[in-house]
């Protein structure tokens, strides 16, 4: 070693490090410590969707969330145990949108439920140009609803009825999640129109666009994580 260039070593230790890092990270991946509870509906450089059901009395590993948000498709009772400290119960509602930092725990049923919830884990990345057009609240209010709002992201709940049209309006970047299936007449504003069919339990990824749109012949219901290009990035 004492022969070694000083830049050969610091080349090595480098390497080093990077697969300590990358293998403690997937130690602590929770589709990989817990992989009957969590399983992946859609990751790209933005954002990764993990969908996770915990059945009355299941504990899972320690594992490691960023920055993220949940959404709660069901009424349940959970307990989460950060590393090195005490448990903390929480009551978990149907239709409840929390964003939570950075942690790591241990997650655990602790009702007599199930627990089924989307965790919608933010990555970073490079924020794409948002398309200029009004914003879909102020233009639409009877159809989207605000369910969470910070400087990172926005949480939007839309519904509406058969046949019901939606103005002009536009969204940055962002993930749907659909309850229901149906399809969609949309309309650009250069005229052009385009019928997209959403998939019950369905979740896709959207760039940035305006449009305005006619639903069709069944109820539309969907939530929209709309990813904002915030100043500062979110706890790690």
């Amino acid at each position: 070693m004492k022969n070694l260039n000083p830049a050969i070593i610091g080349i090595v230790l480098a390497a080093f490090v990077l697969v300590f890092a990358t293998k403690s990270a997937r130690a602590q991946d929770p589709v990989k410590v817990a992989p009957d509870q969590y399983k992946v509906l859609l990751e790209n450089d933005r954002v990764r969707v993990l969908e996770a059901r915990l059945k009355p009395g299941d504990k899972t590993a320690m594992h490691l969330h960023p920055a993220n948000v949940t959404y709660s498709l069901t009424d349940a009772k959970a307990k989460f145990t950060p590393r090195g400290g005490k448990a903390v119960a929480r009551e978990m509602k149907a239709g409840s949108a929390n964003w939570s930092p950075a942690e790591k725990h241990i997650s655990e049923n602790a009702g007599t439920t199930e627990a089924h919830v989307l965790i919608f884990e933010l990555k970073g990345g490079k924020s794409g140009k948002t398309a200029k057009g009004a914003d879909p609240v102020k233009a639409d209010p009877k159809h989207f609803k605000v369910r969470l709002n910070n400087a990172w992201v926005r949480v939007l709940e839309f519904r509406a009825q058969p046949a019901d049209k939606v103005p002009m309006h536009t969204h940055p970047s962002y993930v749907t999640y659909n309850f229901t299936g149906g399809k969609t007449t949309f309309t650009f504003p250069d005229g052009k129109t385009a019928e997209r069919e959403a998939t019950a339990g369905n979740v896709t990824w959207n760039e940035s666009e305006a449009h305005a749109a006619q639903v069709g012949d069944t109820e539309a219901h969907s939530l929209l994580v709309e990813l904002k290009a915030a100043r500062a990035k979110p706890n790690k």
